[in-house]
């Protein structure tokens, strides 16, 4: 299970939202790369390791197409609130960036505590 599912439940149980925006966040947030950018590839790989996507025996509980579908509503819904840039719309070339709005965002809820906790292992599945 990613590290960045716990901080997500934490900041679901303070914020209002959806908890599948939450985990995207923190894993665009968490990319160990300064351009703090994913692949839709990458959002999906973390949203299958997911209890809320998986069966009790580990297995998706999902199809790809219908976790695209997911991922891309989620990612619009991010979009709308200006926290990530999206490069391109296929499910194969998908870019997707987190804005300095949505960096913020993530500072500005986050303890000191979480923020390292996810320098230390968010990017980790």
């Amino acid at each position: 299970m990613p590290a960045v599912y716990y901080i997500a439940r934490q900041m679901q149980r303070h914020l209002s939202g959806e908890l599948i925006d939450f985990i995207l966040l923190l894993w665009l947030y968490s990319n160990p790369h300064e351009t703090r950018r994913r692949s839709m590839a990458s959002l999906r790989h973390v949203l299958k390791h997911t209890p809320e996507f998986q069966r009790p025996d580990g297995q998706p509980n999902v199809t790809d197409e219908e976790l695209n579908q997911i991922v891309f509503s989620s990612l619009q819904r991010l979009k709308d609130k200006g926290f990530v840039v999206i490069y391109g719309e296929h499910q194969f070339a998908t870019q997707i960036a987190l804005t300095e709005k949505g960096a913020e965002f993530i500072q500005n809820e986050l303890s000191p505590e979480s923020l390292q906790f996810l320098e230390d292992s968010g990017h980790m599945t």
